[in-house]
């Protein structure tokens, strides 16, 4: 999407040229052809970025560039002087008539964003991922299936999906952070895939495969979530702040943290802190973590596809494949 935003940026950006230069002896039908495209591309801004920031809770520095390519383009079109509505309809007639030029400039853009998509996508390693997908495939095809208890986590979707994809996450890994909104919008999209989140503190204070304790914070994240989702059935809003302001977590800042989370959930400090210490608590983590080790995971994010490992499954591409190849399609 940013490739094709780019693309459409190039080409209106001939038409600002034209317009401030002169060289076009129909100035005022091409302001008004500017004016009009540059609305539209903000419009589509805003909707993108909303939809990164908010739902996806990501973004790209290209996808950035665009943006901002973007709000230039209309700053430039608003300077060309008042939009005059009544001419549109003439405008757009002539753009399938004596001015097919104008059409032409803009039905090139699809053509120059694909071509810029595969040239980039060859440039950083497209082939490469096609590879890396292709073996994930096979290995999850050739893999034992792994039974896992689909109540105990934070679920999401229909409990008799046919496809269910079960990730074992860290809350201070920055990959598992990452491979949050791949596997949320992935699901989200499908009504026949079920995602569940099962926490696996790396940290030996709550898990008995690490070998050292550390500060007990990863676990205290991981009771948060649960404590959350057993309490006032938001684990799912719980496990989402706390990956957005993974980078400030720390001991010092545990008391905040906890009211900010009791708040934003619906409960109070007490009641979570209660929770947290319980030791109906500590089962399910430890259960979970049992799981964890009867997979035989070597690390976080680790993600299965129908009980079947899946390397790479934080990758959309390996996700969207895997379930074409579920679905025999």
């Amino acid at each position: 999407m940013a490739v094709w935003g780019t693309a459409f940026h190039v080409i209106f950006i001939l038409f600002i040229v034209s317009a401030i230069s002169g060289l076009s002896s129909q100035s005022d039908r091409i302001h008004r052809i500017i004016q009009i495209f540059s609305f539209f591309s903000f419009l589509v801004t805003v909707v993108m970025g909303g939809i990164s920031l908010l739902l996806m809770s990501t973004y790209c520095l290209f996808c950035i560039g665009t943006y901002l390519l973007s709000i230039v383009g209309l700053i430039a079109a608003l300077g060309l002087g008042k939009l005059q509505l009544g001419d549109i309809k003439n405008d757009v007639s002539l753009m399938f008539s004596s001015e097919k030029w104008i059409l032409i400039m803009f039905l090139l853009v699809p053509g120059f964003g694909y071509l810029g998509h595969m040239i980039l996508k060859d440039r950083f390693g497209g082939s490469r991922v096609q590879f890396m997908v292709q073996e994930s495939i096979a290995a999850w095809k050739a893999a034992s299936p792994v039974a896992f208890d689909l109540e105990n986590g934070l679920s999401f979707g229909k409990p008799d999906a046919a496809f269910v994809i079960v990730e074992f996450a860290d809350f201070l890994c920055p990959h598992c952070k990452f491979a949050s909104p791949t596997l949320h919008g992935f699901t989200q999209a499908r009504p026949d895939v079920r995602l569940v989140f099962k926490i696996y503190p790396l940290d030996g204070a709550c898990n008995t495969e690490m070998q050292k304790a550390g500060d007990g914070l990863r676990c205290k994240l991981a009771g948060l979530a649960v404590c959350a989702e057993s309490l006032t059935k938001k684990g799912w809003a719980a496990a989402d702040w706390i990956f957005e302001h993974q980078e400030r977590h720390s001991v010092a800042r545990w008391t905040q943290d906890l009211a900010e989370v009791s708040t934003l959930v619906g409960s109070t400090s007490e009641a979570l802190s209660a929770c947290i210490e319980a030791p109906e608590t500590a089962g399910k983590i430890k259960a979970m973590v049992q799981e964890a080790a009867t997979s035989k995971i070597r690390g976080t994010p680790a993600i299965f596809a129908n009980g079947k490992l899946l390397e790479g499954g934080q990758m959309y591409e390996v996700l969207a494949n895997t379930y074409k190849a579920a679905k025999g399609l």
